[in-house]
Order: C-alpha cells, then structure tokens, then sequence
C-alpha cells in the first residue's frame, strides 16, 4: 500500500512520500491507479479556528503531494488542479524523461500573504512560499532546485468540484539563486529528449520543425552529446581519477531563449563566443556541475571540436566534485584545455595550428603578454580578448608541463586547488614547489614563449 505522511505548519512542511515493505515500488516506476486513489484528503479546514497560513499550508501540501504523485505515475490526476495551463504540457515532458527521483516541499518560514487586504494574511487574497523540488534523472545526479509558488482563491471556472475555500497555484517561476536569475526547470522548456550514456545524461530539447523530424534531430544530436561525454569522461579520468561523479548531467538547448532559461545570472554579451558553460546547481549534500550547451554554436564547430569542449567542461565537472573551483581561472581553463586536446590528439599537439589567432595577435603586438589572462578576460565582452584568454592559458599549462612533466603536472595543480591561503597564495606555492620559481617569474618565462612561438 502507498503510505502519505503530511507534516504541516504555519512556518514548515514536510511532503513524504514511501512505500510500505509489503508492497515496494522502485523509484521512478509508476503509482498503480488504485494506489493513486488510496490518497487520502487533507482534511477540510476549519474555518472559524483555524490559523490562515495553517490553513495555506495544508492545501499547499495537498496540491504538491498530487504533483509529485503525477510525475511518479505519469498521470495527469491532480496536477492540471493547480490552474496552471502549461503544467499539462510540463507534465507531458517529465513523462517522456527518465525521472527516479521527484519530491517537493516547502521551504521553512518562506509562506507569507502575497495580497494587500491584510498584513496578517486574514484577509489577503494571495500567498507566497518557496518549494523546492529534488530531482533525479536515470540515477544521475541529484539537482534541488528553489522555485516561488503563488497561491490565490480558487476562480469559478477552475476545479469545479473543489470546496469553497481552497487555492490554486496562479504562478510558479524560478527562485533567484544568489540574487542572479534563476534557471528555469528542464521540464517547463518544452519537449525534450533523453540520452543516458555510459557517463552522462543527456537532455537534448527539439528544434522547431514539423513533425517527427524535431525528435529524430534532438535524439541524433543527444546521442553525438552522448558519444562525446562518453569518450571524454575515460579522458578525464585518466587525469584525475574517479573520484567525480560517474553520470553527468549535459543539457542542450535548441534555441538562444532556452540556453538563456538555463544559464543563471544577467545575460552576457559574449552568449555566442562560448560553446559550452559549466554552471553550479544545489544538490541535498552541497553542490554540483552541470553542462549546458550553446546552440549558436552548433553549426560552428566540427565534430573534433566538440569532442574537445564536452571534455573541456567534463573537466570541470570532475575537478569542482574532487577539489572545489578553487584555482586561478587561467589554470583552470588552461589545464581543461590540455585535457581536452588530449582526447582528439594524443601525443603533442601542434600549438602553432590551434593556438594560430592568438600568435598572430601576438605578432601584431594586439595581444597582451606581459601576465597571464584573468577573470576579466575570460568574461570579457570582446571575443578576441576572450580566444587570447583562452589560448594563453592552454599555452601557459602546455609550457608549465613541457619543464616538469605530467605527473608533476598534475601535482601542481592539486596543490593549487586545495591547502590554506586564497588561490594566488596557493598557486604560487604549488609553482615554487615544482619549479623552484614563483608565479611572477613563470609569467615572465611565458610571455616569453608566447613572443618566440609567434615569431617563428
């Protein structure tokens, strides 16, 4: 049988949903209707005595305990109740997903009255409250996510049969994350295809044509995704180790708007110069990556290309779950370069062909060498300051393994990602410690080979 624990008060809510030992549902299979219908009612609220965000609280409760229990089944009972036109459609899609994992509840002491008819919410017509949803896809990771949830009376023509009373959800949007914007869920961008390779999950949204011929592309172009974050996940091991998560979660929008939902913060000037962010989300036990894909950078790259920038971010991934971000950016990204390249190139790579812009700037005297690129660089608005960025911190990662080799190499880079101090500080101890010379005297020797490599 399905056991329903409500937990509810004016300040916290507790939504649970498990299975009695008689009777086991393995996560992400669907509910039986009749389990469905053993659901029980909370219980109609009593009016004259009853605490109004008591009262919010608990049909709230019902109306996520319904949501969840429609995503697990892939029924639409209960989750069109909420009044909001496109939860059918929201719902169609997680339907389509491989969901394990799918729980809700409110965030403590976030429910407050949203109207101006009484401060006390006595008389308000509209409440506000968080609820965060826990996610998980084909045992992937585990993303929670924050989202705000405006309740109001329910209106004449939505839910006919409810009792005089209750709420509808009005609206459900993002919850800033930090004060940026928030992401939008996966599941409200539309129809979306799944691929679950051996090291990633793949969310691969349907472009705009007719027909079948919208899902055959995104499957195609999830499944090449796939192949890549396959073949670059055994890469990155081989640098890093195992101690990463073994799925990733790799999204790839089909248009600028839905690369904009899924990317946080204001939008940069600079959407079309990245083909690929790494972006943080909130897990139950701390923090995590994801990958997002650019879409107007899909008929720029060539497959060896892209193979090299899923590893890149792949990267990423692995080092923020083993050392945190906590290098300097020029080493971050120059190291997730060299492992990058290493996949489609093994051996040495012929740096005057990749890196062949940037010595040509070089040449010109239009591209700094006097220190190694920054966060400003990185984030800058002007692409060419953004490709030198690039391509002088690979050189600079190149050149620092060239003088101690791999091993060292990646020794170095431990040491600059973990330890006391800020990441300056620990970069250049990690420096003196492989090469007997601070950062300022490596800089130096880079400028210097960058200057060589674009004369000859």
């Amino acid at each position: 049988m399905l056991l329903v624990a409500l937990i509810a008060s004016p300040g916290s809510l507790l939504v649970r949903v498990s299975f009695a030992p008689d009777a086991p549902v393995a996560a992400g299979q669907p509910v039986t209707p009749s389990a469905q219908a053993a659901l029980p009612r909370a219980a109609e609220p009593d009016l004259r005595r009853a605490d109004p965000g008591q009262q919010v609280a608990s049909t709230l409760a019902e109306l996520l305990l319904r949501r969840d229990v429609a995503v697990r089944s892939g029924r639409g009972d209960g989750w069109s109740t909420s009044g909001v036109a496109a939860d059918d459609e929201a719902l169609a899609v997680l339907a389509s997903m491989p969901v394990t994992r799918f729980e809700s509840s409110l965030v403590p002491g976030s429910l407050e009255p949203a109207g101006s008819d009484g401060a006390d919410g006595a008389d308000s017509q509209q409440w506000q409250a968080r609820v965060e949803t826990v996610y998980e896809l084909a045992d992937g990771p585990v993303v929670e996510r924050t989202d705000t949830v405006v309740l109001a009376p329910t209106t004449a023509d939505v839910g006919a049969t409810a009792p005089a009373g209750s709420l509808e959800v009005v609206s459900w949007t993002p919850y800033p994350a930090e004060g940026e914007i928030g992401t939008a869920a996966p599941w409200d961008l539309g129809p979306v295809s799944t691929t679950v390779g051996e090291r990633a999950v793949v969310l691969s949204w349907h472009p705009d044509v007719p027909g079948d011929d919208a899902a055959e592309a995104a499957d195609g172009w999830g499944e090449q995704v796939g192949s890549w974050a396959d073949s670059g996940a055994v890469t990155v091991d081989s640098y890093l180790g195992t101690g990463w998560p073994r799925l990733s979660l790799v999204l790839a929008p089909a248009t600028a708007e839905q690369y904009a939902e899924l990317v946080p913060g204001p939008r940069p000037a600079t959407d079309d110069v990245f083909a690929a962010v790494t972006t943080d989300v909130r897990t139950p036990d701390g923090g995590g990556d994801l990958i997002v894909l650019n879409p107007l950078a899909r008929d720029d790259l060539v497959d060896q290309t892209w193979q090299v920038t899923v590893t890149h971010e792949l990267v990423h991934v692995a080092s923020g779950a083993i050392y945190g971000d906590e290098q300097e950016i020029w080493l971050a990204e120059g190291f997730a370069d060299l492992v990058g390249w290493s996949t489609v190139v093994p051996g040495v790579v012929d740096r005057d062909v990749v890196a062949a812009r940037l010595l040509q700037r070089v040449a010109a005297g239009t591209a700094r060498t006097d220190d190694l690129p920054g966060p400003d660089d990185f984030g800058a608005s002007d692409a060419d300051v953004v490709g030198d960025a690039y391509e002088s911190a690979w050189l600079a990662v190149l050149l620092l393994e060239d003088q101690i080799g791999t091993d060292a190499l990646l020794a170095t880079y431990a040491g600059a990602s973990q330890g006391e101090g800020d990441a300056g500080e620990r970069t250049e101890r990690a420096l003196l410690e492989a090469t007997g010379e601070g950062r300022e005297a490596f800089e130096g020797r880079w400028g210097e080979y960058l200057r060589a490599l674009a004369a000859g």
